[in-house]
This record gives structure tokens, C-alpha cells and sequence, in this order.
């Protein structure tokens, strides 16, 4: 079974979307969103959230469960995992 949640960047600036421990990057731009999809699981992901060097960062961290970010139903990060 899955779960997922939305990062919506309501601002109007990029968030950086961070895929750690790899620290893959994804730029999303304002007012636009990701899917993070998991697995099930208590703890399955982690979220740190802080400002670098003036920019908004969301790191995600895979704490139980390899996790997915999703944008218009494609993987943002799939390019760098395969």
C-alpha cells in the first residue's frame, strides 16, 4: 500500500526540492506542486525544511521507505535513479 502528500510552492520563488542522501535537485517553480508517493509505514519519509544561501529547501529524506516525487505524473528524479 502507498501513501502520498503534496509540497504545493505557493510563493514566487523556486523551492529547491532536495533528494537526499543523493542531494539530486529539483527546481519547483511558484505556484506549482510535486506528489511525494511511499510506502506505507510510520516514519516512512522525512522532511527538512530551511533557507540556503537566501533560496527555500525541502530536503526529502527516505527514512523507512524509498519514496517518489511525482510532477505531472512523472518521476522528477527518475533520470537520476535508473
Amino acid at each position: 500500500m502507498t501513501s502520498s502528500f503534496s509540497i504545493l510552492n505557493s510563493s514566487d520563488k523556486e523551492l529547491i526540492i532536495r533528494h537526499e542522501p543523493e542531494c539530486f535537485e529539483f527546481y519547483l517553480p511558484p505556484n506549482d506542486e510535486v506528489i511525494i508517493v511511499f510506502n506505507s509505514c510510520m516514519d516512512g519519509v522525512l522532511l527538512r525544511q530551511y533557507i540556503d544561501d537566501g533560496k527555500m529547501t525541502v530536503d526529502i529524506l527516505d527514512n523507512k521507505s524509498p519514496y517518489r516525487v511525482m510532477r505531472n505524473g512523472i518521476d522528477v528524479f527518475e533520470k537520476y535513479m535508473g
